[in-house]
C-alpha cells in the first residue's frame, strides 16, 4: 500500500503538507467573533417568540417580532460581513 521505506505515519504527515491548517473548532469561532452566536441566538429567540404569539391568536405582537426577527438578522449579517472584512477574508473591490 505505502511506497517502500514509507510509513504509516511519513506518508499522512507529507499528506497534510501545502494544504491549510485544519479548520478551528466552534467554540474558538465564538471566541473570536462573539457578535454572530450572539445575533443567531436573538434571531431564534425572536422567531420562537413570534410563532408563540401567532399560536396564541396575538398577531399584532406576532407581526412585531417577525418584524425584530428581520432586524435581527440584519444585524447578524452586518457582524459576519464585518468580521470577514477585518479578517481580510473578504476584499472590497476598488472602482476606479
Amino acid at each position: 500500500i505505502f511506497p517502500a521505506g514509507a510509513t504509516a505515519r511519513a506518508m499522512s504527515t507529507s499528506v497534510r503538507e501545502g494544504l491549510p491548517p485544519p479548520r478551528q473548532s466552534f467554540m474558538d469561532k465564538c471566541k473570536q467573533e462573539p457578535l454572530v452566536p450572539i445575533g443567531a441566538a436573538t434571531t431564534a429567540a425572536v422567531l420562537c417568540g413570534g410563532l408563540v404569539a401567532f399560536k396564541q391568536g396575538n398577531k399584532k405582537l406576532a407581526q412585531s417580532m417577525m418584524r425584530a426577527r428581520v432586524l435581527a438578522q440584519f444585524g447578524t449579517l452586518a457582524a459576519m460581513v464585518g468580521y470577514a472584512l477585518h479578517s481580510g477574508a473578504m476584499k472590497i473591490p476598488a472602482f476606479s
